[in-house]
């Protein structure tokens, strides 16, 4: 069933690092998305880091992820706005084989259950999970999308450059053409301005 899910967000979320510890930690970021309506959502993940950040020393292709937990796992409407510490009304609990909780082991992929999220145009996919481990493969965001993180410290949700994110936010819809394309982030088009990619390549 999961070869019907094509990608649907804008901002590819490939693990180019790794958050050394977790506790209790929680992340949100706000994805746009190519196709707005209701659709079926399932979402993939992967516990390896793969591309390599800097000289590599800090992480690097192939690298796995220590075993981390998912403590809970959710996706809203995130409209348009952008306020972290305000709670979404509409929420959709996100389950792995049933349960809300999932124990991630080293080098690990799976897939959540699927879910049902209807979003209006121009509204953002708010993804928002909480995690709790060490070594857990993220991507340096690099104003690529709104990401915060809550540490539980009583400062609510800051700004964060790092975050664990699924490596597919899968969507169930036809009239796709799948393309391979090769390049790095420069092709890709990162940190050409804030919050968007452009394409070299196009």
């Amino acid at each position: 069933m999961f070869e019907t899910y094509v990608s649907n967000t804008v901002v590819a979320t490939g693990n180019n690092t790794a958050i050394s510890s977790a506790d209790h930690v929680t992340y949100r970021a706000w994805m746009p998305v190519e196709c707005y309506g209701e659709f079926d959502y399932c979402f993939y993940f992967s516990n390896t880091v793969d591309s390599t950040w800097d000289d590599g020393s800090e992480a690097y292709a192939g690298m796995p992820g220590s075993s981390y937990t998912i403590e809970s796992a959710s996706v809203s409407n995130g409209r348009t706005e952008f306020d972290a510490n305000v709670e979404p009304t509409s929420t959709v609990t996100v389950t792995f084989s049933g349960e809300t909780q999932k124990t991630v082991s080293p080098n690990e992929t799976f897939w959540s259950d699927p879910i049902t999220l209807d979003l209006s145009e121009d509204h953002y996919l708010l993804w928002k999970w909480t995690l709790s481990g060490t070594d857990i493969p993220a991507i340096c965001m690099s104003n690529m999308t709104y990401s915060y993180a809550d540490q539980g410290d009583d400062k609510g949700f800051l700004y964060t450059n790092e975050i664990p994110l699924p490596q597919l936010f899968g969507c169930a819809r036809e009239g796709m053409t799948q393309i391979m394309t090769i390049g790095d982030s420069v092709t890709q088009g990162c940190q050409t301005s804030d919050f968007s990619y452009q394409f070299w390549a196009a």
